[in-house]
């Protein structure tokens, strides 16, 4: 008796049918769990596929696209018909949301972000990990504010459920922000956070100017001798025309405007000054005022002492025509006893 040995070939045709064009297709063969996957055969299709599963068992499979969320599933071969044919859709990830899980501001600000990608969203997993894994990133956008104004921003690339520190170096910030501008999410979720700070602000001291006469026990005013006052309207005699914000006029100047009172009497301009018109050879009464003021106080001075003097040379030669009379008159009075 003989028995007769007839091989069986096992043959399963799947048609794949995708919702997208440019697809990236790879199937795996896998152990009864799927945490042991081996790489079958990858394949770059446009839209459609017929595959052949050759063996019988447990299989998975994941399809790729640029700006998708990756579509993965795993198969029993055994448990469907050949010549099935399966639709398979890749979207885009609605939600999509990173979350701040710990923000520090001591020193430096350091935000702790997390993925809004998770294993968790494919079945089995264990593809994420030997994979394309670049289609498993996301790109998030950290921004910091104060008073609601961005005064930075960093984007980083998070892996599927990475925690990733973003630090921003020396800012002052009240708020931090995450967005999700992944091309793989549909709609996305900014997540936010309160930063509060302890800023130690340390006043500078005032610069005081030397010629500025301080008065420590009591207010300043705008009149003379109490020290400076920066902001009379007509200036203050105690404040340099510097102090005060002002233009001296030189020789040869004039001032249009307000003559501020100042330290040194000079004539100090509210504005700039500008080039005196001479009248009759003199230079305009606007410019001199102050000047002739002083000199005729010294031409007053000279007159007094030069009147003094006068008086003092009259007086003499009053004396001498005094002394000379008597002289005369005694020599006279001589002379006429001895005619007797």
């Amino acid at each position: 008796m003989f028995l007769l040995i007839i091989p069986v070939v096992y043959s399963i045709n799947v048609n794949y049918i995708f919702n997208q064009d440019n697809i990236f297709f790879d199937v795996y063969k896998c152990n009864s769990n799927c945490d042991i996957l081996t790489l079958v055969n990858q394949n770059s299709i446009i839209n459609n596929i017929s595959y052949n599963y050759q063996n019988p068992g447990l299989y998975a499979y994941a399809s790729y696209k640029e700006c998708y969320y990756p579509t993965i599933r795993s198969v029993d071969v055994q448990e469907i018909m050949n010549e099935l044919t399966k639709n398979l859709y890749l979207n885009k990830k609605d939600n999509c949301k990173a979350e701040i899980t710990s923000l520090n501001t001591i020193n430096n600000i350091k935000i702790d972000i997390k993925s809004p990608f998770s294993k968790n969203d494919f079945n089995p997993s264990k593809i994420t990990e030997i994979g394309r894994r670049e289609y498993f990133t996301a790109q998030v956008k950290t921004r910091l504010y104060r008073n609601n104004i961005i005064i930075e921003e960093k984007i980083i690339s998070l892996n599927l459920d990475e925690n990733k520190e973003v630090i921003f170096d020396k800012k002052i910030a009240d708020k931090a922000e995450t967005e999700v501008i992944d091309c793989k999410c549909n709609t996305n979720i900014k997540d936010s956070k309160t930063i509060q700070q302890t800023i130690q602000i340390i006043s500078p001291q005032p610069i005081i100017n030397k010629t500025q006469i301080i008065n420590t026990q009591r207010t300043s005013t705008c009149e003379a001798g109490d020290g400076c006052k920066i902001g009379c309207i007509n200036g203050d005699r105690d404040c340099t025309c510097t102090q005060e914000n002002g233009y001296e006029c030189k020789q040869g100047e004039d001032c249009k405007e307000k003559i501020l009172r100042n330290w040194y009497g000079s004539i100090c301009c509210s504005v700039n000054c500008t080039t005196a018109v001479l009248v009759n050879n003199n230079i305009s009464k606007s410019f001199t005022t102050i000047n002739n003021k002083k000199e005729t106080k010294t031409e007053q001075k000279q007159t007094k002492v030069i009147r003094i003097d006068n008086e003092r040379q009259d007086v003499k030669i009053g004396l001498v025509v005094v002394l000379i009379i008597l002289g005369l008159s005694y020599i006279f009075l001589k002379i006429t006893k001895r005619k007797d």
